[in-house]
């Protein structure tokens, strides 16, 4: 049979699904509904990619820690993430595993690590053995499960640490990734957000990264104790050996207050790299406004909280419009 022949016969039998099935609709309502499903989940603690713009409504914040699971159903009129803006940082997402993969395979990632044979968590730089099982390992052998945070205020996970003593080089760097659309015109220096447009980091995602290496301070002070108190509300105190493997990493480093901010370009894989150091400075505003939101929730003093509208109806916009919004409540 000839190649035109096979060309006439595929296409008077080809067939499509679209009216069977639409795979983006489904795509779409399953990232919605979990997106939602993580929303409606109490928060306790901050994230600093959330609150490296500013804490803004701090109304919004003591509702967030008081309230109970929140009803998805009213979430979805108010404050739900496109399906667009959901595949938007799924995309991101994946940039980042590229990345990650990119540097273990140079020899300089590290931090936590899940050993995909035994479910072992441990510290380390591009890890080839795990420690635990002993087995030889690779990338797809491993789940890298960056540096995680958890502390009075704050929980989250910075992206990493780059050891470039594996180089040669005698410094260690934390990593924070970031995505960001190119602009692709003549106009683009016009652009306040775009990657063209980068002449320093956004200061929302320096702030980030301040966040994570004030952070680490505190890991390394708590890391010079073998053993940690958890509280018990009837029982006093227990005592339990302090080996998590970010608190080991942290006994093995010691200080870092240097980090690199990585823009990668969305649409051509261009980057740019910013370097910062650790200023307590930056981020003070930022841990007093916690440090209020956090004393205000412990004495149920919903009064001291300031609030800031973003429209005049917070109903409309804010998942806890109903419940502060009566007249007199907001600032404006």
């Amino acid at each position: 049979m000839t190649r035109g022949n096979l060309k006439k016969l595929y296409q008077a039998n080809k067939t499509y699904l679209a009216d069977e099935m639409d795979i983006i609709k489904m795509i779409d309502e399953y990232l919605v509904n979990h997106s939602l499903k993580r929303m409606a989940n109490k928060s306790t603690l901050f994230h600093p990619s959330r609150i490296s713009k500013g804490i803004e409504c701090e109304r919004y914040w003591y509702f967030m820690f008081t309230n109970e699971v929140l009803d998805i159903d009213d979430m979805f009129k108010r404050e739900a993430f496109t399906a667009r803006t959901l595949k938007i940082m799924e995309i991101g997402t994946g940039i980042h595993w590229a990345f990650h993969h990119i540097f273990y395979e140079m020899g300089i990632l590290e931090g936590v690590w899940k050993c995909c044979y035994c479910d072992q968590k441990f510290w380390a730089t591009s890890p080839t053995q795990c420690p635990e099982c002993l087995r030889t390992v690779n990338w797809d052998h491993l789940i890298f499960k960056e540096v995680p945070f958890e502390s009075q205020f704050i929980a989250g996970h910075a992206d990493g640490i780059l050891n470039l003593h594996k180089v040669n080089i005698p410094a260690r760097f934390f990593l924070e990734l970031k995505s960001i659309k190119n602009i692709l015109e003549k106009s683009a220096s016009k652009h306040v957000y775009g990657f063209e447009s980068l002449e320093q980091p956004l200061e929302e995602h320096d702030l980030q990264l301040q966040l994570y290496m004030d952070e680490w301070q505190q890991k390394v002070k708590d890391s010079q104790f073998e053993e940690k108190l958890i509280p018990f509300a009837d029982e006093g105190h227990l005592r339990v050996p302090n080996n998590a493997p970010d608190i080991i990493g942290a006994r093995e480093i010691g200080k870092l207050d240097k980090g690199l901010i990585m823009y990668v370009g969305k649409n051509t894989g261009e980057l740019k790299v910013f370097a910062t150091k650790l200023n307590q400075l930056k981020i003070k505003f930022l841990k007093e406004s916690m440090a209020k939101i956090f004393e205000a929730v412990a004495a149920e003093d919903l009064a001291a909280m300031s609030a800031l509208c973003y429209t005049q109806d917070c109903q409309k916009n804010c998942r806890f419009g109903d419940k502060c919004s009566q007249k007199g409540m907001c600032d404006v």
